[in-house]
């Protein structure tokens, strides 16, 4: 692999957008990451596409991907074929496999059962103020 198909971001520093085969950030940010495999330590993404994500001790808005690995962290939308989470927290997870030590707000079920009783309830009640 050569050196502008990966990227590295020690510092504390926040990117807009980086786009490569491989990302990885330590104590720093990014509004959007699209890479093959992307690592972060103490960091955040607002969203993250990539075939292999790993989060330790950070936070991601936003994640898309094949693989999921998250550690003492939080996602709060993660959807891929497989999420694995040691002390993690996902608020809306969307997946075929979720293992480890997890924490999940909503998952694809509960969320589109909630969006299901909202219907029938705001819709009840506009009938009701409409009678008026």
């Amino acid at each position: 692999m050569n050196e502008k198909n990966k990227v590295e971001q020690p510092d504390v520093e926040m990117k807009e957008e980086v786009i490569a085969e491989e990302v990885k950030i330590e104590q720093g940010g990014a509004q959007h990451v699209e890479a093959d495999k992307i690592y972060m330590e103490q960091g955040g993404i607002g969203r993250a596409e990539g075939r292999f994500i790993d989060v330790e001790e950070g936070g991601i808005g936003l994640a898309y991907g094949e693989n999921i690995t998250l550690e003492d962290g939080g996602i709060g939308v993660a959807v891929a074929k497989n999420i694995k989470m040691d002390d993690g927290v996902v608020m809306l997870a969307a997946a075929q496999e979720i293992g480890g030590e997890t924490t999940i707000v909503f998952d694809l079920r509960a969320a589109v059962i909630i969006g299901i009783v909202m219907g029938v309830v705001i819709g009840l009640m506009k009938i009701m103020l409409d009678r008026d």
